[in-house]
């Protein structure tokens, strides 16, 4: 592909599309070591999983565009045994977490600001939905995707073993977080309300 969004504001997101798998399909291909399978892309469709792609014009024909970015994220309800707030303990009390599954942009079209423009829009949609906090899983040796991250305020809390089968070698991943609390006033108002 040629570049020709030169500019950020000749870039659109929006959510994924039905008739997007096939383009999404052949864009995940190209940009991750990690094959999805089809039930990966019908999960996209489904309640708590969200899905944006950056479009841009084709140069082929500019009346379609083309998926040149992806990030797409589901949240993730855990109960948590020991939920400890204002010295009150509420047993079982459900964490809401955002998981990010994917996002990166066609090797062309980076360092362009879309990559950061991605991750600040699914996490905004994961924060709408209530998650805290989010989290992600990167490949050991990835130093440039750990780098983004890093620079995006996200922080590295763990390194986990094999986590990653692919092409039959297993992979080391960095379990990547970062926490989005809510407003002091809005987490007394859950509170008082219990």
């Amino acid at each position: 592909t040629t570049q020709h969004c030169m500019q950020r504001e000749n870039f659109n997101l929006r959510p994924l599309r039905s008739d997007d798998i096939p383009q999404l399909h052949d864009l995940q291909a190209k940009l991750f070591p990690v094959k999805y399978p089809p039930i990966f892309y019908s999960r996209l469709f489904m309640e708590d999983y969200f899905c944006v792609v950056a479009t841009c014009a084709s140069l082929m024909n500019p009346m379609v565009n083309e998926i040149v970015g992806v990030a797409s994220a589901r949240i993730t309800r855990n109960k948590d045994k020991w939920c400890l707030c204002f010295g009150r303990c509420f047993c079982d009390a459900v964490v809401v977490q955002g998981y990010i599954m994917t996002i990166g942009v066609e090797e062309s079209y980076r360092k362009q600001g879309l990559g950061t423009t991605l991750l600040r829009r699914i996490c905004e949609i994961l924060v709408e939905a209530n998650c805290e906090y989010i989290f992600l899983h990167v490949k050991k040796g990835n130093e440039a995707a750990i780098g983004f991250y890093l620079r995006n305020g996200f922080k590295i809390e763990e390194e986990l073993t094999n986590h990653y089968f692919i092409e039959g070698e297993l992979y080391n991943a960095f379990k990547v977080g970062k926490a989005f609390p809510k407003p002091e006033t809005d987490i007394l108002t859950r509170f008082q309300n219990l």
